[in-house]
């Protein structure tokens, strides 16, 4: 990443958490797997990146994300979706089959403003808390990378 980036140049990285909530439909929307704070963090570092800040994103949904995986008995070895050994009728929907009316959608939108102020809040407070994804804004600091990480 550094090779592409000048140094003092910003790098804001978005990407999907926690190995253990990967699905079919991290597949379809291009994931290649998920993320630990842990793992981005020296992702970063191993591309020659600091890290400035970061963070959770979407907490509100992780622990209902978990819940409807354990009940539906999908809380599975993510390596096994990403091995495609699991059929296509356990793919989960996206927002576009969203069809909940006015007063729902916008409870569901309240809960994530509130989600999105208190990652705000955490980042700034310099906490990592756990959400569905994780964003990381880092600055490239002009040395050669320990080892270009390529795809995880």
């Amino acid at each position: 990443m550094a090779s592409v980036v000048r140094p003092g140049g910003h790098v804001l990285v978005s990407v999907p958490a926690w190995d253990q909530l990967y699905t079919r439909h991290d597949a379809i929307l291009g994931h290649y797997r998920r993320y630990s704070p842990a793992h981005l963090r020296r992702l970063l570092a191993d591309s020659g990146l600091t890290l400035l800040a970061g963070g959770g994103l979407f907490r509100a949904l992780l622990p209902l994300w978990a819940l409807r995986r354990l009940a539906a008995g999908r809380f599975r070895d993510a390596a096994s979706w990403q091995r495609g050994e699991h059929p296509a009728a356990e793919a989960d929907t996206g927002l576009a089959c969203w069809r909940a009316g006015a007063l729902l959608t916008a409870l569901v939108e309240g809960v994530l403003h509130v989600d999105g102020r208190l990652s705000e809040w955490s980042s700034h407070a310099g906490y990592w808390l756990p959400g569905m994804s994780l964003w990381a804004l880092a600055v490239a600091t002009g040395r050669s990378p320990a080892r270009w990480p390529g795809r995880c």
